[in-house]
């Protein structure tokens, strides 16, 4: 179904595009201004809500501001339209409501692909086994044993077990895909190959980092974060 592109609506797939899943700062500045002021907050300057520590903030600009180009949405709308895909929001009535129970963590939008008709199926009939790149041996165990726990379900379709298989061949070969994309090894960091969208620059090259000490690593991590923090507090006093 075709949506019209308000200004909200564009302001949150604006939003979707620039900022990181689960963005603390863009779901709690959604949540308090709208989507289209948090827009206009990452690069007006503007002074930000109670609420949102002010160093975190300013981070936040810095990090997102320069993602903005112009034709942006555009272009987005145009690839969506070629390859049939539509943007959900929680102002449509197919938005699972269940999603803002994560609160500033909730999606800012869904891409969607296909029919609306599972995203209405009651709650109990609906289940996500979310997985993580760096997934331990364990986890992959449990997440396979549930999922083939739910395709036998004696209340399941004759035809889910064929799918689980299915899925589950699928799934084995991204997870390999993905961690060679990723490249990061126990003695070495590759940061994950980033793809642009169309009409942005080309991403610069990825190189690989040896890492001799990983507990040495984390402890210059975590003092390089302090420093970072302590450079925007500076910042934001002026000095």
């Amino acid at each position: 179904m075709a949506r019209a592109y308000d200004e909200s609506r564009e302001a949150r797939m604006t939003l979707a595009m620039l900022s990181e899943p689960s963005d603390v700062v863009t779901g709690t500045l959604i949540a308090r201004l709208g989507a289209t002021e948090t827009v206009q907050l990452i690069t007006s300057g503007g002074r930000l809500p109670n609420g949102v520590d002010p160093a975190e903030g300013e981070l936040w600009r810095r990090r997102l501001a320069p993602r903005i180009n112009p034709g942006q949405v555009e272009r987005i709308q145009l690839e969506m339209e070629h390859h049939g895909l539509q943007l959900l929001t929680p102002e449509d009535l197919e938005w699972p409501g269940e999603l803002q129970q994560l609160g500033a963590n909730a999606p800012i939008a869904l891409w969607l692909k296909g029919e609306l008709t599972p995203l209405a199926t009651t709650l109990p009939g609906r289940v996500a086994i979310v997985g993580a790149r760096a997934a331990t041996a364990y986890g992959i165990q449990v997440a396979t044993e549930l999922a083939s726990d739910l395709a036998y379900d004696p209340d399941q379709h004759g035809s889910a077990p064929l799918g689980w298989h299915r899925d589950f061949a699928d799934t084995r070969q991204r997870l390999r895909d993905w961690v060679a994309t990723s490249g990061t090894r126990l003695e070495r960091d590759r940061p994950t190959r980033q793809t642009p969208w169309p009409g942005e620059p080309a991403a610069g090259a990825v190189e690989e980092i040896l890492i001799a000490d990983r507990d040495e690593d984390f402890v210059q991590w975590v003092m390089a974060e302090v420093m970072r923090r302590r450079d925007a507090e500076a910042l934001l006093r002026g000095e």
